[in-house]
């Protein structure tokens, strides 16, 4: 049996429920602006809204979450690794 110290089980509850927040961000990036794209039908400047989303908005929230997803994994994961190297080496 693998015990592990609480933080280092906060850190690894912390990382899956970001994870899952992030795939539930991906999933409304692209499909939410199908549902809405024609009430999203108005001009800012020559480009109509729906269009943009559809083609690039979609693309700029996938890089955003990558990057977000990288930083705070990257970060969390070094002090999962910080609170794993302080613990003591379990005898079995």
């Amino acid at each position: 049996m693998h015990v592990t110290n609480p933080k280092t089980a906060l850190i690894r509850r912390k990382i899956r429920v970001f994870t899952g927040l992030l795939l539930m961000a991906w999933a409304v990036a692209a499909f939410g602006w199908v549902w809405f794209a024609r009430d999203l039908n108005f001009k800012i400047g020559e480009w109509t809204v729906n269009f943009w989303m559809a083609a690039q908005g979609s693309l700029l929230v996938f890089l955003l979450l990558t990057v977000l997803n990288a930083l705070c994994i990257n970060r969390w994961e070094k002090e999962l690794r910080d609170e794993e190297a302080k613990a003591p080496p379990s005898s079995h």
